[in-house]
């Protein structure tokens, strides 16, 4: 057993000895007792209780016992952890005391008799020559006639009961612990954990050998390993998951605690049990899923590679056994490194959502662009790191090379734009010759409307431009954005929440575009823009009281070139507003509004709900 006092912070102020070689006593308790770095919510001293609760340490189940202490004014917490065996050699130690302290007790050390009560010895060396004694089970020997209880243990004979029996009680009126004692091939003590994992009352469960309730896959062994610990025997291992049948008829599955012990004078068999099928089936499943997905995954414990699946032995080009003790940083380019270990920092500790972009170097020393993102987990009873890992090098590719295209053709649009409109300047004063000579005035209107509409070509080219530019999504206060817009326009009507989405700095131009088309092209005198979230959607909103849109051209106005109605435009507005809204992850629709006109809808994604969602 180990003790050690906490204060409300975490900090251990008392210990005893046995605490520096259990735990690093430098730490806070919760990162010794939970392996946490932040204390956990369920911790006593946290929620101010006092109370006994399970933990695993050094991958054995250890019971905590928490009591609220005060000194000179100030509040702490006195823990005491035993490890099952001691709990359960307590418990039947409580047991024994109290069925058979009529018969006798001797409290012994060092071989000598301290205290004794109805013992039909004088000495140490007279009780061991009178009984044949049992094995030693935590702090006690008993004969096999249990006429006798040996202590070996200077503690309070009284204290000591009074300690089992506290624990016997918690144990006892579990609803989630099992416990089992069996005695010639039957079970002679059941608890409420026991009736409640398995479904069978008490008396059904005591009417029937135990092994009857073992799966029929492992009913032989756990029937011949319980008939040996019933004689008395040590039978390894005592720690197994084992399948059983519940009253329903449900296989499930059990993490069993197996010991023998001495129950009223006679040998018999315990166990303590928990349900883990869920953890069974979902680790199963884990397996499943680790190793059957299509994107790369890798376990590291202690930074190095543990477990790596197929995927990403593909991308790596290394096999599991190649990579398995190498350090993660070994695969990242050397210019990426530092920035992979300060993001993957971000991430596991909930600092970042988004996952990270960087180099990796295959075996075959070619350069792979990863997309990544990493969680915390426990593998094995260890602190571990679950990593995705995503081959996004031909995405990569592929924006480079649209990179370069972009700024090919931006570069000839400008000169295009500038050669045209040189021509269309020298047009335009020829025409205003023509006017003062009042030369063919039919002629010269048509040539001023063409000119113009040349310029407006020539500004939705610049706009188009703009819009395409392949900006980096950031995060965009839509309600920033539609406040700019209600300053451009008198007669647009603002309703929006305050929405965040991911979108760049062109988000502007999509939104006027369409207000501009709903005054313009659809005779409108009024406009409504409203803002609204709807799952992980921000749903944008622009309508209008204009002619709005006949239903048989609503699939096509979004195709390039398309243009209808007296003021039709020259076919990009619509497909440029579309093609922005794609580059965002986004998507558009048209139908009727309320007001009389078109309605057009934007769904974007919206940051606070994608990051609820993923938490």
């Amino acid at each position: 057993m180990v003790e050690f006092i906490v204060d409300l912070n975490g900090n251990v102020v008392w210990k005893d000895k046995k605490f520096a070689v259990v735990f690093d006593d430098k730490k806070k308790c919760y990162e010794l007792i939970h392996k946490s770095e932040e204390r956990p919510f369920f911790c006593p001293a946290l929620r101010n209780e006092e109370k006994v609760f399970f933990c695993e340490y050094a991958g054995e189940d250890r019971i905590f016992e928490v009591t609220r202490i005060e000194l000179e004014g100030k509040v702490y917490y006195h823990h005491r952890m035993k490890t099952l065996k001691e709990t359960i050699s307590e418990f039947v130690e409580c047991e024994l005391i109290s069925s058979k302290a009529g018969v006798g007790y001797a409290l012994i050390i060092d071989n000598k008799i301290l205290k004794s009560h109805n013992c039909e010895a004088g000495s140490y060396e007279e009780i061991k020559s009178k009984y044949k004694l049992l094995a030693e089970i935590g702090c006690y020997f008993g004969d096999q006639t249990g006429k006798v209880l040996v202590f070996s243990k200077e503690d309070s004979l009284t204290s000591k009961v009074d300690e089992a029996f506290k624990i016997l009680r918690v144990i006892e009126n579990s609803e989630v612990v099992g416990m089992l004692i069996y005695q010639d091939d039957y079970f002679v003590y059941v608890n409420r954990g026991a009736e409640k994992v398995t479904g069978f009352s008490k008396e059904e469960l005591m009417s029937k050998p135990f092994w009857e309730f073992a799966h029929e896959s492992v009913r032989e062994v756990v029937k011949e390993r319980g008939r040996r610990r019933q004689r008395g025997e040590k039978v390894e291992p005592r720690v197994y998951v084992i399948p059983f049948i519940t009253k329903a008829g449900e296989v499930k599955y059990g993490l069993f605690w197996f010991d023998n012990i001495i129950y009223n004078g006679k040998p018999a068999g315990i166990t303590i049990f928990f349900d883990v099928t869920e953890r069974i089936e979902s680790e199963e499943l884990f397996k499943s899923l680790f190793f059957s997905s299509p994107i790369g995954q890798y376990i590291l414990v202690d930074k190095k590679f543990e477990i790596v699946n197929s995927t990403f032995e593909k991308i790596t080009g290394y096999s599991l056994e190649e990579l398995r003790g190498k350090y993660w940083y070994e695969l990242v380019h050397e210019e990426d490194r530092e920035k992979v270990r300060r993001c993957a920092v971000e991430m596991l500790k909930g600092l970042r959502n988004e996952p990270y972009e960087y180099r990796a170097v295959r075996k075959d020393g070619k350069v792979k662009w990863i997309l990544e993102s990493v969680v915390p987990i426990r593998y094995k009873g260890k602190r571990a790191v679950l990593g995705n890992f995503m081959d996004i090098t031909e995405r990569k590719e592929l924006e480079e090379l649209n990179e370069r295209l972009l700024e090919y053709t931006t570069h000839l649009n400008r000169m295009l734009r500038h050669d045209l409109k040189n021509v269309l300047s020298a047009i335009s004063l020829s025409t205003e010759l023509l006017k003062e000579q009042k030369v063919n005035e039919k002629l010269t209107e048509l040539i001023e409307k063409s000119v113009s509409k040349g310029f407006e070509i020539i500004e939705s080219a610049k706009e188009s431009e703009e819009v395409l530019k392949t900006g980096k999504l950031k995060e965009i206060n839509l309600k920033d954005v539609l406040t700019k817009i209600e300053e451009c326009y008198e007669n647009v009507e603002i309703n929006a929440e305050e929405v965040v989405v991911l979108a760049d700095n062109t988000i502007f131009n999509v939104l006027t575009n369409l207000v501009e088309n709903a005054f313009k092209h659809g005779g409108a005198k009024k406009v409504r823009i409203s803002v609204r979230k709807e799952d992980e959607f921000a749903v944008i909103t622009v309508e209008d009281d204009g002619k709005g849109i006949p239903k048989e051209i609503r699939e096509k106005i979004f195709d390039y070139g398309f243009s209808y109605g007296e003021k039709a435009g020259n076919g990009m507005g619509l497909y440029v507003v579309k093609k922005a809204v794609e580059r965002w992850g986004g998507r558009i629709s048209v139908s009727d509004s309320d007001l009389g006109g078109a309605k057009f809808v934007i769904m974007l994604g919206c940051v606070e709900c994608l990051r609820k969602k993923h938490s």
